[in-house]
């Protein structure tokens, strides 16, 4: 079975699988790469870079990325983290790609 995790915030960091997708939505060093420097937590596989945007945009931009993973890679579940717009996208692209969802 293939789990991905999609993760953007400080406490999601520390809870990922070993396939992750950063969706770049903190993209600031204090709320992103420091967490990956100071815990030796590897690198994500993917990073969309989105960074900011209006609410609607950003969302946007971070489906439109996902969507295009999520149908290369061919994982079997979605693990989103928290109530960012990152973990509504993941949640929604999931549901439409008919990919099993899980929550943290």
């Amino acid at each position: 079975m293939k789990i991905i995790s999609v993760i953007d915030a400080r406490p999601q960091f520390v809870k990922y699988a070993p396939l992750v997708i950063h969706s770049g939505q903190h993209y600031d060093t204090n709320l992103s790469q420091i967490f990956f420097q100071q815990m030796n937590i590897p690198e994500p596989d993917i990073n969309l870079n989105i960074g900011s945007h209006t609410h609607g945009k950003q969302t946007a931009l971070i489906k439109i990325g996902l969507e295009e993973h999520f149908i290369k890679i061919k994982h079997n579940v979605v693990n989103n983290y928290g109530d960012t717009n990152t973990t509504q996208a993941g949640a929604l692209v999931a549901s439409k790609l008919r990919i099993k969802v899980a929550h943290v």
